[in-house]
Order: structure tokens, then C-alpha cells, then sequence
């Protein structure tokens, strides 16, 4: 089955009040106190990204080549 995209449903009222929504995503191995990274994006209001998931279910490739786009679409990064 085909995945789809998760839509913007749940950021609409969040957006509508005026808020921020920030999407993470982490990769660790180990403890929980580390090794660890973390990334954030602001997402722009009304945006949904085609493409982007779990950065885990991504190969490398795919990450790398996403990147610059991701970070060109987003209000802001970390």
C-alpha cells in the first residue's frame, strides 16, 4: 500500500491562532543520554513538504539530496 501524505489537519487551528508548529525528527544509538542528534524545522503555515517522512525509513542518498529544497521550503532550521 502506497504511503500518503499526513496532510495538514492537525496544524490548521494551531497556524489559525497564531501559533508556530516546529517538526523534529531524531536519530541516537546507544543510551538515551547519547549519542544523539536531533534537527527542527518551522513549518511554514499551510505547508506540508511531499516526500519528507522519518528520516530512518530514508537512505542517505535521499536525505542528503533533500536537503538543500528542505531547507529552502522551511521558515527556519536547526
Amino acid at each position: 500500500m502506497a504511503r500518503r501524505d499526513a496532510g495538514t489537519g492537525i496544524e490548521e487551528p494551531i497556524w489559525d491562532e497564531g501559533r508556530v508548529v516546529v517538526g523534529l525528527d531524531e536519530v541516537g544509538k546507544g543510551s538515551w543520554a547519547g549519542p544523539l542528534m536531533v534537527g527542527a524545522v518551522v513549518i511554514p503555515v499551510g505547508g506540508c513538504m511531499s516526500g519528507v517522512r522519518d528520516s530512518k525509513a530514508m537512505t542517505e542518498r535521499a536525505r542528503e539530496a533533500i536537503f538543500e529544497d528542505l531547507a529552502d521550503w522551511c521558515a527556519a532550521w536547526s
